[in-house]
């Protein structure tokens, strides 16, 4: 049993992660935030950088109410996004980040479908 979805996510968190504790402005600018010297965003980015073993291990072992437990916090994750650029809190990258996040969650739906 492998999720193939969520090595992709694991890239995902990585590949978003790495650049937000390095180059933290750089990050911000392309998510559509002015530059910061606020510490958050590097703390934002070891956090995903934090939780990609956790992906690693699912998309491995698949651990079947943990792999939906992500795909329902995805869900909720990318809902949350569009309804902050809906309000005007949030800029346009925000939402290609919500449709991608949503993209992957309802391709990992779908291999827990072909799993049961």
């Amino acid at each position: 049993l492998m999720y193939k979805s969520l090595y992709v996510q694991m890239a995902f968190v990585i590949v978003s992660g790495i650049p937000a504790v390095l180059v933290p402005n750089l990050f911000l600018t392309l998510c559509g935030f002015p530059p910061s010297t606020d510490i958050w965003i590097r703390v934002l980015g070891l956090l995903l950088l934090a939780i990609a073993p956790y992906y690693y291990n699912m998309a491995r072992h698949g651990n079947v109410p943990v792999v939906r437990a992500t795909v329902q916090g995805r869900v909720f994750f990318s809902i949350g996004l569009l309804v902050l650029v809906g309000f005007k809190l949030a800029s346009w990258p925000m939402v290609v980040l919500a449709v991608s996040e949503l993209a992957l969650a309802g391709w990992t739906a779908w291999e827990l479908r072909q799993t049961a």
